[in-house]
C-alpha cells in the first residue's frame, strides 16, 4: 500500500504570505480561505 500525504497545519505569522510562498513554490493556484486557514493545493 503506498502512502499517500493527506494534509498538513503550517504553523506561520503571515498565513496570506506563507500561503502566497507555497503556491508559487510548487505552481498551484491562489489558495482558498477554509474557515481559519488558507487551503493551498
Amino acid at each position: 500500500m503506498p502512502i499517500t500525504f493527506n494534509h498538513t497545519i503550517v504553523a506561520a505569522c503571515d498565513k496570506q504570505e506563507s500561503a502566497a510562498f507555497f503556491t508559487r513554490l510548487f505552481g498551484l493556484p491562489p489558495a482558498k480561505p477554509a474557515g481559519y486557514f488558507l487551503a493551498v493545493g
